[in-house]
């Protein structure tokens, strides 16, 4: 059954409540697969501690958790340093109990110290957002440098066969389009479609080396090489089938 949760409740309502404090305590959703601001975020929870820390969220009306990737681990953390806020969007149970939420990234934040509550993992944190580029001279060059990327993301995006594409939406939802007139240093966290490149692509950067980077332009320049890096390797592959 898909429970479609209320839309008033959907506006980061008790983050906008807490912005006067420096640290809020939020409850933290521990996977593989990081959230992004502004990009759908799907996800199926088998977890009994999980499923009981997002019916609190539910219940309680906030509808919002923080995400964090269990990629840390390996340096004697439990999560990652950085995460992403999300609001629930709607749910839908299963009959053998599982959960399946639809949500929608809302927030960047830094991990201050974590703490554990019901056997579920909460942390105090610090929002996060990119630093402004003020000179005139480096904001024409960042919108010629997401120009850049931008064409290159949807290249490969639009070269995809329909299974692959398929996906790619189910993960991410639909490319967002591109404003030619926007400032990029309108958003605190960057065009939406910066973010939805990372999430579509599943790139090899840590993800949240990617969350926490405050500057938009080391983003851009990071799907650049991560492209590029494609590119030579389907080189040498091209090169191998004639060897």
């Amino acid at each position: 059954m898909t429970e479609t949760l209320p839309q008033a409740d959907l506006d980061c309502t008790f983050i906008m409540a807490t912005r006067s404090s420096q640290l809020v305590n939020i409850p933290i959703f521990v996977c593989m697969r990081a959230a992004f601001p502004e990009i759908p975020w799907r996800i199926e929870i088998c977890d009994e501690r999980q499923r009981r820390m997002v019916q609190r969220c539910i219940d309680s009306g906030s509808l919002q958790f923080g995400v964090c990737t269990s990629t840390a681990i390996s340096a004697g953390e439990p999560f990652s340093d950085f995460g992403t806020v999300v609001t629930i969007k709607n749910q839908i149970v299963k009959e053998d109990g599982r959960l399946v939420i639809d949500a929608l990234g809302c927030r960047r934040f830094w991990i201050v110290d974590r703490c554990m509550q019901d056997f579920y993992y909460t942390a105090n944190v610090a929002f996060i957002s990119d630093e402004i580029v003020k000179r005139e001279k480096s904001t024409e060059k960042l919108k010629s440098l997401s120009r850049r990327v931008y064409e290159v993301i949807y290249e490969w995006y639009t070269s995809l066969d329909f299974p692959a594409k398929e996906k790619v939406k189910w993960i991410a939802g639909d490319m967002p389009s591109y404003d030619v007139n926007s400032d990029p240093n309108i958003h605190p966290h960057g065009p939406a479609w910066v973010w939805w490149a990372f999430a579509a692509r599943q790139t090899e950067v840590e993800p949240s080396v990617v969350v926490g980077c405050p500057y938009l332009e080391e983003r851009l320049l990071m799907l650049i090489q991560e492209s590029e890096s494609e590119e030579d390797e389907s080189q040498d592959l091209d090169a191998m089938a004639y060897i």
